[in-house]
C-alpha cells in the first residue's frame, strides 16, 4: 500500500484514496467528501493503484462540490496531532452495525496523562459517538449567569473525537456543562431522532479515584466516561430557559458541598467544626497514589475548608491529622503561617483528640 492507492474498508462501507501514513499501522484515507479518516492498514484492501500520481491532489473547487457537501467541505475539522478523530469500528475490528433500529448514544471521556499521579495529572477530553448517526454537538460551560460555547462541530458515526487537554486546576470549569445534540444522516431515509439538550453533571471527586478510570472498547488506556445520551435518552434532560439555567447555576455550590467527600460536620455554630484529614476518610481508594499525591489531596481539602470559612469570624475548626510521622501536621502549620496569618491555632484537646489534631480559630 502506498500514497495514491484507492482502497476499500473491510469492516465498513466506503473507502477512498491513501493520502498519508500515520505511524506504523495506520493510514489517512480521504473519502469522496474530502474528509480524512485515520484507519488501520489491516482493515483496508487496495482496489486500484496510481503509480504516476504520488503527489497530494489539490482540493476541488467549490463549484465542483455537490451542494449538500459544501458546508462540510468548508468546515472540515482539522485533526489535532496524533489525536483528532478515529473510527472506533475500524480501530477495534468491529463489524458494521445494523442501523435499522439504532439508538443514539453519546458520551464524554477523560484520559489522564499520568494515571499514577491523579492528584496533578491533566486529562485528554474526547467526545464519543457510539451510533450510526452523525451528531451535531454544542457543549457549553457556565460563566456566572451566562453560558460560553466550549466545543462544537459534527462527529461522524462510530467515532471518537479529541476535544482538548484539561488541566487539573481547570476541572471546575466543566461543572456543570450543557450539551445540545442533533442526530442526522445524509443521503438515506432514517427514523427521525429529536434534538436533545442535557445537563452533564461531572463528579469532580472521581478524578482523584483510580477505580473511576476503567478499560473500555474506545481506548487502550483506562478512561473516565460521562454519558450524554443513553439509548436515545438524555442522561439529565432540562428545559432550556432562563429561569431553569439560573436555578442550575445557583444550586451548583449546594450540589458541590453535598457531594464533597468530607466527614459529617457539627451543625451547632458554637462548637468546633471537625474535619478528618485521614486519607481513608477522604477517598474510597488510594490505589495508584504515592505518599506525595495523598498529602497533596489532604492539603487541598484543608485549604478548601479554610477558604470556605474565612468569612466566618471566630469560627473554630478542628483538623484531625493523626500523629503519624508528623508530615501532614507540619504542612498544615506551614500553610497557616504563610497563607492564614490572621488566624490563630493550637493543639486540640488532648483528652478528646489525643495528640493528632490542631484547633484553628478564624479571625
Amino acid at each position: 500500500m502506498k500514497i495514491g492507492d484507492k482502497v476499500r474498508f473491510l469492516n465498513d462501507v466506503g473507502g477512498g484514496i491513501v493520502k498519508r501514513f500515520i505511524g506504523k499501522d495506520q493510514v489517512g484515507i480521504e473519502d469522496e467528501d474530502g474528509f480524512e479518516i485515520p484507519t488501520l492498514i489491516k482493515d483496508c484492501i487496495v482496489v486500484d493503484t496510481d503509480d504516476y500520481n504520488m503527489e497530494k491532489q489539490s482540493e476541488p473547487e467549490a463549484k465542483d462540490i455537490p451542494a449538500k457537501h459544501k458546508y462540510y467541505a468548508a468546515h472540515k475539522p482539522e485533526m489535532a496531532p496524533e489525536k483528532g478523530f478515529e473510527s472506533v469500528a475500524a480501530a477495534y475490528g468491529m463489524a458494521a452495525k445494523n442501523t435499522a433500529n439504532d439508538k443514539v448514544n453519546a458520551m464524554l471521556a477523560f484520559i489522564p496523562s499520568d494515571i499514577k499521579a491523579l492528584s496533578s495529572s491533566s486529562y485528554d477530553m474526547y467526545i464519543i459517538n457510539d451510533c450510526s448517526f452523525r451528531l451535531y454537538y454544542v457543549i457549553l460551560s457556565s460563566e456566572g449567569l451566562k453560558w460560553r460555547t466550549r466545543f462544537s462541530g459534527v462527529i461522524e458515526p462510530d467515532t471518537k473525537m479529541y476535544l482538548d487537554e484539561i488541566d487539573k486546576s481547570n476541572l471546575d470549569e466543566l461543572d456543570p456543562l450543557i450539551a445540545e445534540i442533533i442526530p442526522f444522516k445524509e443521503g438515506v431515509a432514517y427514523e427521525y431522532k429529536p434534538a436533545v439538550t442535557a445537563q452533564i453533571k461531572i463528579d469532580l471527586v472521581k478524578f482523584y479515584k483510580l477505580n473511576a478510570f476503567v478499560r473500555t472498547d474506545y481506548f487502550e488506556e483506562p478512561a473516565l466516561l460521562q454519558k450524554i445520551i443513553d439509548n436515545d435518552n438524555a442522561v439529565k434532560p432540562i428545559n432550556v430557559d432562563a429561569d431553569n439555567l439560573k436555578e442550575e447555576i445557583l444550586s451548583k455550590k449546594h450540589i458541590e458541598e453535598h457531594e464533597k467527600p468530607q466527614p459529617a460536620r457539627k451543625v451547632n455554630p458554637n462548637e468546633p467544626l471537625e474535619i478528618n484529614l485521614h486519607i481513608d476518610s477522604l477517598l474510597d481508594s488510594t490505589n495508584g497514589m504515592n505518599n506525595k499525591e495523598m498529602l497533596d489531596y489532604q492539603m487541598k481539602t484543608f485549604n478548601e475548608v479554610m477558604q470556605s470559612n474565612l468569612q466566618n469570624k471566630e469560627r473554630k475548626i478542628v483538623f484531625i491529622h493523626g500523629k503519624g510521622n508528623g508530615v501532614l501536621r507540619q504542612q498544615i502549620l506551614q500553610e497557616l503561617k504563610h497563607k492564614y496569618k490572621t488566624c490563630t491555632w493550637q493543639d486540640a484537646s488532648f483528652q478528646q483528640y489525643g495528640f493528632g489534631a490542631t484547633l484553628v480559630t478564624i479571625h
